[in-house]
């Protein structure tokens, strides 16, 4: 099967959990090195174990006791009135995913906020209505309804329907990863119903 480009195969994953696993045993200023050497100049797969490495270098708000969100969102607050904020479900460059409570319709709600980082950007924000106006003409049994947009106090998010699950922010296969965020950003970059992704 041929891969997209930019992302690995089946057949490489294994090398790549190897690959990254003893690379976290190196100290962090020898690890690109290290990586390198162990892939044998493989770009794909340099790149993929490099991108493990970033990720698991990234702190989580909840490990570090700090707010959960750029926001200053903690587990218990409530926004825009009847989103009661839960716990973090993941997060990255285009949001940050709590498991929440919509108050008024007495439901469990994933909800997705724009970071504080990108609130100042036009353009990040018209992406992230962009986002919701496509979810909204979505109608199918593989993709999470988008209930509301909302923005409150500057800050803008999604209720999406919360579909509980594997964590997937941390795949077990990062080639279905690359192809699933492909399909994504694909998809939300459709500007009106008749465009294919």
């Amino acid at each position: 099967m041929n891969q997209p480009h930019g992302t690995i195969g089946p057949e490489d994953y294994q090398k790549a959990r190897e690959v990254f696993e003893a690379a976290l045993n190196h100290p962090a200023a020898d690890r690109v090195g290290f990586v390198e050497r162990a892939c044998s100049g493989n770009a794909r797969l340099v790149g993929e174990v490099l991108g493990m490495l970033k990720a698991d270098a990234e702190t989580h708000p909840l490990l570090d006791g700090g707010p959960l969100s750029s926001h200053g969102l903690r587990e218990g607050d409530r926004f825009a009135n009847h989103l009661e904020i839960g716990g973090t479900l993941g997060s990255g460059g285009m949001g940050e995913v709590y498991l929440g409570r919509d108050t008024k319709l007495n439901r469990e709600v994933a909800i997705k906020v724009l970071p504080a980082s990108l609130t100042g950007d036009p353009d990040r924000v018209a992406r992230f209505r962009r986002e919701a106006r496509v979810l909204a003409s979505l109608n199918h049994p593989n993709i999470g309804a988008i209930y509301s947009f909302e923005e409150s106090d500057g800050i803008h998010a999604l209720a999406l329907e919360y579909v509980g699950g594997a964590d997937a922010g941390r795949p077990d296969c990062p080639w279905a990863y690359s192809v699933g965020n492909c399909v994504i950003h694909r998809t939300a970059d459709c500007r009106s119903p008749g465009i294919r992704a």
